[in-house]
């Protein structure tokens, strides 16, 4: 797949025939949108005129055509119009696709809508394979697609990446992380969605579209890091998600998509898939590892053949393994990517690199120093001129750190400025080799270990998988950088072991994901029968590969679920209880559920505080943070002593007294038993939270409580979901109904923790709190406004927002105006009908 660099805007990219592709006419859809949008002017309100919704009626019933140019063109491009080809060559550079791509995509089994597994490593070009596909089922069979991906991250990423051919083509491209997405799905009449999620949340829209009787107009699941499977909770949600759709729509192709697969036989087994396997890279990878000061290149073997001694460090003290030259080597005009084994190493070398660069180099600090100046502005405008001390030193150098403790913000804008050429280094966790796209010419791994572990073959695969840009380098190069003694050895048994096979994780955890999927089979009707529960787990991966009685390891689970009273069986025939339906629409796991109810029915009995909200913070607290959170009990007792009267009768209905935390910081309390300090960890938690609510900035909370910034905005984020989750269990549980009434809005406010009449800014793609208050104070006080205005009329007004930031927000404010006009418009279909539908829009429209 040849790349080509950016044109000047004089030149267009050519259509397969050779000539200009023509310009491109609105199509009459886009004009009725346009109508439509216009309509909507005439409001600053949330109340949606009956001639905006009859306009939608109008857009969703006028058939799609992508341009007039390629209406009489041949569908040539893999069986797509060559608007999609000329889309490619201007917005990604891609004249052709690489011979492997081509080979893949006329697969006999691909092409006949089979199912297949791609396995291929990082950086071969496994993304474009997807997304030609999911246009085609857009496009060409009229249906959508769902793109599953492992990380909230690579979710916000890919759909920046797709935006463009949604806003082109009239496709749907929305996302489904955090926060994000509605439940079911809007069912769009013509138009066709591109659902990118992570791995719970394509779980939800299955389960969600299962229930609807609307799973048959999913043409295509796509699984990025098909390898996750085996990867503990997730990999069990994956599995489940999986398996419903190859019982529930046999006709929906799947595609997995890995670089470390090993038992590839048993995942074609469980996805009835055939496989297609290619060690394609377009950049040559030379692999290295630094012995002492002796470099050495790998063979294809593994075994490690003599290069070159290097000089030796000059700062032996703070650099003795050489890191500095080997950086210096590369940049300022080439990239490079250092992984390191812990945060706190990432930001250690960050600040040594920076410091201990030649100075007699001086492009290396002019290098874009307008744009390093530029990223350093924005960074402290995202975060209420708030700025990392060691950021600040290194950015002018080209150099920073990347790792879970920055917030989502920072992280992206240092991804961006790494893309854009302004940063140079980059000093890493393991996490983002799994995470977003970001290549190197030289990866750097500064030790073989990951925390206090060893470094595993598909993580080190991963890693060096990151060198080598397509289109700029002919190589890339990764240098590992081993000790001598136990550490070489440990390094080379590594290298030469097989990957790990990919188990499945439905009964681990006390059979947890069992249960889960379980319960979700009967809850969605697919099973009622001891007898069907077993026919179903044949086919999961569980079944194919576990050697157990399978009818045992069921009967086991589903006695599990009737003495939790999550289903009931009478006469052989199984259905859900009140409860049972809650758990699934959570979805809450099936271990979890009847604890949650206790709990939730324990604080409506014992007396709901709503004096403040800081009880309803210390309910949906999510429990996987408890057994990690360390209490400081001297802090713990400084922030009582805060609280006001209201927020205190909260730790009086919990029988946590003041004098009790008195004796916890005088080490008089003795020891605490389990039930009581998940209580007081939850307490602690809530404190944090409630300051958070209370709009305090993320930075401020977290160097209060001793942790880091993006940690605890991780933290809300779960907690957001955690909260969204039981208030749709809740729903179906009648016992627990004060709580159905008051989660929805406290739930909208928790997501972002802003004043209420900037929560719908905060729905715009890349708008964060900062972010929002300048939209506010600069006029745009609606989504609706943010939609009417041009990316220079937001520029100009806002500070330190890009043109491209600006485009963004734009089409993100205009694709929710048309997601909630449509979602009426489901609303009033389901109402009226459609035929009393047609009649309005044949008066409206005659």
């Amino acid at each position: 797949m040849a790349r080509r660099r950016s044109c000047s805007k004089s030149s267009s990219p050519a259509s397969v025939n050779g000539s200009k592709t023509p310009k491109r006419r609105s199509s009459p859809r886009k004009e009725l949108f346009e109508q439509l949008t216009n309509t909507r002017r005439s409001t600053r309100s949330g109340f949606i005129p009956a001639s905006a919704l009859l306009l939608e009626a109008a857009v969703e019933a006028t058939p799609f055509s992508p341009s007039a140019s390629s209406a009489s063109s041949e569908f040539s491009f893999y069986g797509l119009p060559d608007c999609v080809k000329s889309l490619f060559e201007r917005h990604r550079k891609i004249s052709r696709l690489y011979a492997w791509q081509e080979s893949c995509l006329n697969h006999k089994i691909l092409k006949n809508g089979g199912n297949l597994i791609l396995s291929l490593p990082t950086g071969g070009g496994k993304t474009l394979i997807a997304e030609i596909l999911m246009l085609k089922q857009a496009l060409l069979n009229c249906k959508d697609s769902l793109l599953i991906l492992p990380f909230v991250a690579i979710v916000q990423e890919k759909i920046r990446s797709l935006a463009v051919f949604g806003e082109e083509l009239d496709i749907c491209v929305e996302e489904y992380a955090a926060t994000k997405g509605r439940l079911p799905p809007i069912g769009r009449r013509k138009q066709r969605s591109i659902f990118v999620a992570t791995i719970e949340k394509a779980h939800s829209i299955v389960n969600s579209l299962i229930e609807k009787g609307r799973l048959d107009r999913l043409g295509l699941v796509v699984v990025d890091e098909l390898h996750m499977l085996g990867d503990g909770p997730r990999g069990a949600v994956m599995e489940q998600c999986l398996a419903m759709v190859l019982h529930a729509a046999p006709s929906c192709q799947i595609v997995g998509m890995s670089a470390t697969l090993s038992n590839t036989s048993e995942l074609c087994r469980f996805l009835r898939a055939d496989s297609f396997y290619s060690d394609f890279r377009p950049v040559r990878l030379i692999e290295r590892i630094k012995l002492g000061d002796w470099i050495y290149r790998l063979e294809p073997n593994a075994q490690p053949v003599v290069e070159y001694q290097m000089e030796p460090s000059k700062n032996k003290k703070e650099d003795g393994d050489n890191v500095v030259e080997l950086v210096n080597e590369v940049i300022p005009f080439h990239s490079c990517l250092v992984f390191c084994s812990t945060k706190k190493n990432c930001e250690n070398l960050c600040g040594a690199i920076a410091r201990l660069l030649p100075r007699e180099r001086k492009e290396l600090k002019q290098h874009k120093m307008a744009e390093r100046r530029a990223l350093l502005e924005t960074m402290r405008q995202e975060l209420d001129n708030r700025m990392c001390p060691t950021l600040e030193r290194t950015i002018p150098w080209g150099i920073a750190y990347h790792h879970s403790g920055l917030t989502t913000e920072e992280r992206r804008l240092i991804q961006d400025a790494y893309l854009d050429g302004v940063l140079c280094v980059i000093c890493c966790t393991s996490t983002l080799a799994a995470g977003v796209n970001l290549p190197a010419k030289r990866v750097i791994i500064r030790s073989p270990m990951i925390g206090n572990g060893p470094l595993g073959l598909a993580q080190y695969k991963q890693m060096v998988g990151r060198a080598g840009r397509a289109g700029l380098d002919s190589t890339g190069e990764s240098i590992t950088i081993v000790q001598l003694g136990a550490q070489k050895q440990q390094f080379s048994q590594m290298l030469s072991s097989p990957l790990a096979s990919c188990k499945s994780q439905l009964n681990v955890d006390d059979s947890a994901g069992l249960q889960t999927l379980l319960l979700s089979l009967i809850s969605l009707k697919i099973i009622n029968s001891r007898v069907a529960a077993v026919s179903f787990l044949r086919g999961t991966l569980f079944g194919i590969q576990t050697n157990v009685d399978l009818e045992r390891l069921t009967d086991e689970a589903i006695s599990s679920l009737l003495s939790n009273n999550l289903i009931a069986e009478i006469n052989d025939e199984i259905s859900p209880t009140a409860l049972g339906r809650g758990s699934h629409a959570g979805p809450v796991n099936a271990q979890r559920a009847p604890a949650l109810f206790d709990d939730l029915k324990l604080a409506l009995n014992n007396g709901l505080v709503l004096s403040s909200y800081l009880h309803l913070l210390f309910c949906v607290v999510p429990m996987e943070y408890l057994s990690t959170m360390r209490i400081n009990w001297d802090l713990f007792y400084r922030e009582y002593c805060k609280l006001n009267a209201q927020e205190r009768q909260v730790f009086t209905m919990l029988k946590v007294s003041e004098g009790y935390l008195v004796q916890r910081i005088s080490h008089h309390g003795g020891s605490i038993e389990k039930e009581q300090l998940m209580k007081l960890t939850r307490l602690y938690l809530a404190l944090m939270l409630n300051r958070l609510w209370k709009q305090q900035p993320v930075w401020d909370v977290a160097t209060r409580f001793d942790t880091t910034r993006g940690w605890l905005q991780s933290f809300l984020q779960s907690t957001s979901s955690n909260a969204s989750s039981i208030a749709r269990f809740c729903e179906h549980v009648p016992e627990l109904w004060p709580f159905k009434l008051l989660l929805p809005d406290f739930v909208r406010q928790l997501a972002h923790c802003v004043q209420m009449e900037l929560i719908p800014l905060m729905e715009l793609q890349g708008v964060k709190t900062g972010r929002a208050r300048q939209l506010y104070h600069a006029g745009f006080k609606t989504v609706s406004a943010v939609a009417e205005a041009d990316a220079s009329q937001l520029t100009n007004l806002v500070a330190h927002l890009s043109r491209r930031q600006a485009q963004e927000m734009i089409a993100s404010a205009k694709n929710l105006l048309r997601d909630e006009i449509a979602g009426r418009m489901e609303e009033m279909n389901e109402l009226c009908g459609d035929k009393l539908m047609q009649s309005m829009m044949a008066n409206a429209f005659a």
